[in-house]
């Protein structure tokens, strides 16, 4: 079972190595499911979103001992930037649950209804409040 967590954290892990910017590709797409205009969207995914969290930040203290030598080794200079790097690493498994907790809940309700007729505010010439 130990070795079934470690590969599952591994291989969540990898696209993070060296490219923080999938995580902010996927922090847009999170919050774009999470400001939908539908709730049929909306909700669900902020359902997946606190489901995440909650399985989230249970899962960083569980693979601390994970995190804690994985983070030393890929920044291993004694700079501040790389300490903050370690410590930001350390919550890295409470970001890919949550993220991923919207995108399961908040995606299959985006691929049935989400992405069509989501219409613009409706204007109001002055022609038309003339005409009553």
């Amino acid at each position: 079972m130990k070795n079934v967590v470690l590969t599952i954290f591994i291989l969540m892990m990898l696209p993070s190595v060296g490219c923080v910017r999938s995580l902010t590709h996927i922090q847009k797409a999170r919050k774009g499911l999470m400001d939908h205009p539908k709730g049929e969207v909306r909700y669900p995914a902020r359902v997946g979103d606190a489901a995440g969290s909650m399985v989230g930040f249970p899962a960083c203290f569980v693979l601390l001992p994970v995190t804690i030598p994985l983070g030393h080794c890929l920044y291993p200079d004694k700079s501040r930037e790389d300490a903050e790097r370690r410590m930001w690493f350390l919550i890295y498994p409470a970001f890919y649950c949550q993220c991923t907790g919207t995108m399961i809940t908040g995606g299959v309700p985006y691929l049935l209804f989400g992405w069509w007729g989501v219409n613009e505010p409706a204007t109001v010439t002055e022609n038309q409040l003339s005409d009553g």
